[in-house]
């Protein structure tokens, strides 16, 4: 299993085969200096080797000395040290093996990986739940008093009042090997098109290296009407802080439908980029005291897209 060790306490992490790292409790890899960005950097289990990308943050990530360019992936090697904005932010990769499921407190960040195919919480001593594999040692169960199935990537469950979140080896992809680097929000562009009608609307998502083309959903008339705001108060010149927002009212009016519906469509939006591997999903559709606004922020339009609101 792959162990991160925080340099400036010797808190030791281990890494899913998709790590988050960010200022925040939301993050696999969670920074605490102000200098970090949130989302700040990614490190994926890809083709046998682990690789690092930086996700555009403001200070940057740094593998020994070399700063990263923003969206480019950098191949881990066991014992090279990690910083993220700042060299407080300190790491040093002290295990490069492959990714193992493990289970990550979510108050204090610490990770319990599984060993010889078994995962307990919230300790070994006192087990309340118990997580293995089954028999093909790739899919795993969870036993627990409310709930017993298959372990689901990133699903959080309480334990003796505590919330844990739950990795499995592979993450949101069906094989570690093979497995391609997420889409990153923040470093990636959309291509919106839609027919005359707003009957038929596409995505098409790309970092430059990939990309990831989505059919017609409902909520994407949502990420339409978000995107059209954005990219009309980017043309008129606001700061990009300001650009793009609305009330869930006014979301509900374009739309024709009520507020309940655009929270809706916005769950349905973040877990199907969350399905396609694109990271981080909830950014997709950012909130603020009440307003909402598309987290892409290199937009572009084909066929009938760049209207303010549906046609007739």
């Amino acid at each position: 299993m792959a162990i991160l060790r925080r340099t400036s306490d010797t808190l030791e992490l281990h890494l899913p085969a998709d790590a988050l790292i960010g200022r925040g409790d939301a993050y696999d890899v969670q920074l605490q200096h102000r200098e970090s960005s949130r989302p700040h950097a990614i490190v994926h289990w890809s083709n046998g080797r682990w690789l690092l990308r930086d996700l555009g943050s403001s200070n940057g990530t740094y593998v020994g000395n070399e700063r990263l360019k923003p969206g480019c992936p950098k191949e881990l090697r066991e014992g090279i040290t990690l910083s993220f904005g700042t060299p407080e932010e300190g790491y040093q990769l002290i295990d490069a093996s492959p990714p193992t499921a493990l289970a990550r407190q979510l108050c204090s960040g610490r990770t319990i990986a599984m060993q010889d195919g078994l995962l307990q919480l919230p300790d070994d001593s006192a087990p309340q739940v118990s997580i293995y594999e089954e028999r093909d040692a790739t899919t795993l169960r969870i036993d627990m008093p409310a709930r017993l199935g298959h372990v689901i990537d990133r699903e959080v469950i309480e334990v003796a009042g505590t919330l844990w979140q739950l990795r499995t080896a592979t993450g949101p992809t069906s094989n570690t090997t093979h497995a391609a680097m997420p889409l990153c929000i923040s470093t990636m562009s959309i291509d919106i098109f839609a027919d005359d009608a707003w009957e038929n609307i596409t995505l098409q998502l790309s970092d430059g290296a990939q990309q990831v083309k989505l059919k017609h959903y409902s909520h994407h008339e949502l990420l339409l009407i978000l995107a059209n705001e954005r990219a009309a108060d980017a043309a008129a010149g606001k700061p990009i802080d300001k650009c793009g927002w609305l009330t869930v009212q006014q979301v509900a009016n374009r739309l024709g439908s009520t507020e309940a519906s655009v929270n809706s469509f916005v769950h349905k939006a973040r877990s199907r980029f969350r399905r396609n591997n694109i990271v981080p999903a909830a950014a997709v559709i950012e909130r603020l005291s009440g307003k909402l606004r598309i987290g892409i922020h290199n937009i572009t339009f084909s066929g009938a897209a760049k209207l303010a609101s549906k046609p007739g």
